[in-house]
């Protein structure tokens, strides 16, 4: 007799996070102090793997085990649910006090913060792992938008790491974050998704006994998921981060190349590769590689250490490069050079195992350009849509009718004063079209 389909579901999502569990204890074990898997459904007791005096608990109305994850790479997760307002889950400060010194070690967590969390505008903390205000070491959402900030603060002096577009890492999905440490070894590391987000020396010792150690810390990350959190005596090494996630299929990579159209930030403006990354509903993270002013043949050169190493098949369902590219070649050299830079960048991609979102270009007409920009651009997308076997997709950014090569570069609702660079608005329109034949 068959299975009822929900309970064939629960069971491969328990056998998952099973699985997932024991990975986890494989990490550093001799250094592991304890794994707080929070996949109860129900109480107010998170409990520890290792010892039931380290277990936590789940306050002011945190409902365990009423979230859980779409994506099907993430069954792993049975999470403890949508925070309110005050909720958090603290942790026994007096049992861990005595289990390290808290000058070394490494902390570790899955967190999928709600929608609009990351560009709300107000500090929110996610982690804060304290012995008072001088001596501690937190995780935080700033003031700004699209932020993320790790910091060790030891006798009162502050270093931190700080993330300027953190939802490059994750879109709107699940953020894994690890935070290692080690006054004797003078760095402190933030992992984000098992990459490497950034660092900081020149620590100071932290002193005192551990009085506060919560997970979605005052002033809160509302409505947020969190899912696994993991505590070691010492830092981690990149390959242990690594191993925490490597189980974890996402669904896809956003690779953006490209010259200044893809950088944005003009006027201000909301370049097209952050909007589109936001507005992905699947388990998705993009990286942005392209430079201003740079042409095609730049971008072959720094292929092989900007792009390449980014295609990880055991990480990625599916891995894409979109390329926006040709708008610098085209106004000093010719047509025919700027295609076959583009063919030969494509080539590099598909050879590699990325799959290709080809671009044809917008309007545009740049001054102090050596050629007539608008026929060469035309000539151009011709060209880039000659042989469509040379990519896998392509976005026709010349067909839309507020930015494309019929459009009106004048028209300052899209298009910035220069007539090419573009507007919040303008490059909206270009992650739309985008978004429209990713593969």
């Amino acid at each position: 007799m068959s299975r009822h389909p929900l309970l064939t579901l629960f069971h491969r999502r328990e056998l998952a996070r099973r699985t997932y569990t024991a990975r986890l204890r494989q990490v550093a074990p001799a250094n592991l102090v304890d794994i707080w898997p929070l996949s109860e459904t129900s109480g107010t007791t998170a409990a520890a793997l290792k010892s039931s005096a380290l277990n936590a608990s789940y306050r002011a109305s945190v409902a365990p085990g009423t979230s859980w994850p779409t994506a099907a790479g993430q069954a792993q997760f049975v999470a403890p649910g949508l925070f309110p307002a005050t909720g958090d889950i603290l942790f026994p400060a007096a049992a861990l006090a005595s289990l390290t010194n808290w000058n070394e070690g490494s902390i570790a967590f899955w967190m999928r913060a709600a929608l609009t969390t990351w560009d709300d505008g107000t500090a929110r903390r996610p982690l804060l792992w304290q012995i008072d205000s001088s001596n501690r070491i937190f995780i935080q959402k700033s003031s700004g938008a699209d932020t993320f900030q790790a910091s060790y603060i030891g006798g009162g002096t502050t270093k931190s790491i700080t993330v300027s577009n953190v939802s490059q890492y994750c879109g709107t999905g699940w953020l894994h974050v690890c935070l290692t440490w080690s006054k004797t070894g003078d760095v402190m590391r933030l992992y984000l998704n098992g990459e490497l987000a950034g660092s900081v020396t020149t620590l100071s010792t932290i002193s005192g006994t551990l009085a506060i150690p919560i997970i979605a810390g005052n002033p809160y990350c509302p409505n947020s998921t969190y899912a696994y959190a993991g505590l070691w005596s010492t830092p981690l090494s990149a390959s242990e981060v690594q191993a925490l996630i490597t189980p974890i299929m996402r669904d896809q990579l956003l690779v953006f190349e490209g010259d200044s159209l893809t950088v944005g930030g003009q006027l201000s403006a909301v370049p097209y590769p952050k909007t589109l990354i936001r507005a992905l509903s699947n388990e998705s993270a993009a990286r942005t590689v392209a430079t201003s002013g740079h042409k095609i043949s730049d971008m072959i050169t720094d292929y092989p250490t900007q792009v390449a190493p980014l295609y990880r098949p055991q990480s990625f369902k599916k891995s894409t490069v979109v390329l926006l590219g040709g708008s610098n070649d085209i106004q000093n050299e010719s047509v025919a050079t700027a295609y076959s830079r583009l063919q030969t960048y494509w080539a590099l991609c598909r050879a590699t195992g990325f799959q290709v979102v080809a671009c044809t270009l917008p309007a545009g007409n740049p001054t102090g350009s050596t050629n007539p920009y608008n026929d060469y651009r035309n000539a151009l997308n011709t060209l880039i849509l000659s042989d469509t076997s040379l990519y896998t997709a392509v976005a026709r950014l010349d067909q839309n009718a507020n930015i494309g090569q019929d459009g009106d570069q004048d028209n300052t609702t899209y298009f910035n004063a220069d007539k090419i660079h573009m507007t919040t608005a303008g490059y909206t329109e270009i992650a739309t079209v985008v978004a429209a034949v990713l593969p």
